[in-house]
């Protein structure tokens, strides 16, 4: 997919309204807004693309949100979350509902962290990181939905007619992975999380960045089978054994996570007065 047509695919991406409201709230009050503004994929991605500017002079790039706040400070992260757009029109003529498509995101980075605390007890994996990979991992998706409209909708149309997983009814031109993997290019996000966008659902292809490829992958299933979906009804991705065996977490441990992870968005979305 062309990078060309995502020039200004910010000023396309509308952020989840509750979740804004707290964090401008929170700002406006003088109080430190992170703990709101790491639950909205968009915001997060343009404090990560911020962070990752050439001009900002690191030599490594930066790809969790705590080190992108040190990098940028408060005000700066201010600036950027003033400067997001809620486009509620936009939002109701979607092909999914989009507070499905902010809960799945948010389920995704919550496990993908959980299976890197586990993992990061004998392997050296940054569970920030993974958060961030797991938050934006459906991100092209979001993009599909505002620019590539009709797709999305044939596509889920596809999915619930034929049973099959709405990632393989997608056409390879106009995949989420695919505008996931173009957008995080283009705003130079580590290739760790560019791996991620572009292979959750295949993360045998993601080569050396394959454990962070498949702790998505297996946080993305999890949410799946926990009712966490992008669309009501949607058959579960299929689970890829040798992302399953290359994580190696037991099965008992990732039911125990599951359940963290669907016990902390309910309440969440109880916090929010989300239905």
């Amino acid at each position: 997919m062309s990078v060309e047509g995502l020039a200004n695919s910010f000023l396309e991406l509308p952020v989840q309204p509750r979740i804004f409201g707290v964090i401008s709230a929170r700002i406006d009050a003088g109080h430190t807004a992170m703990e709101a503004i790491r639950l909205e994929p968009v915001i997060v991605a343009r404090i990560l693309r911020a962070a990752n500017n050439p001009d900002t002079g690191l030599p490594k790039c930066v790809g969790s949100l705590s080190r992108a706040a040190a990098v940028l400070g408060e005000k700066k992260i201010s600036r950027i979350v003033k400067s997001s757009q809620i486009r509620a029109p936009q939002i109701s003529e979607f092909p999914i509902v989009y507070d499905h498509f902010w809960r799945h995101c948010v389920a995704v980075a919550r496990g993908a962290e959980a299976i890197a605390k586990h993992l990061a007890r004998r392997e050296s994996v940054d569970p920030d990181e993974l958060y961030c990979a797991g938050l934006l991992h459906d991100i092209g998706r979001l993009w599909l939905c505002v620019r590539r409209t009709e797709d999305v909708r044939d596509a889920v149309k596809e999915s619930l007619g034929s049973g099959r997983s709405l990632d393989t009814c997608e056409e390879p031109h106009v995949s989420h992975t695919a505008a996931g993997q173009a957008l995080a290019s283009r705003w130079r996000l580590p290739p760790a999380i560019c791996s991620a966008l572009a292979d959750h659902h295949n993360p045998a292809a993601a080569g050396h960045f394959a454990k962070i490829a498949s702790i998505v992958h297996m946080a993305d299933v999890m949410a799946h089978i926990t009712g966490l979906e992008n669309v009501s009804g949607e058959t579960v991705p299929q689970l890829s054994n040798e992302a399953a065996e290359l994580v190696g977490i037991p099965p008992e441990t990732m039911r125990v996570i599951a359940y963290d992870v669907l016990a902390a968005q309910k309440e969440l979305e109880s916090k929010l007065g989300m239905k």
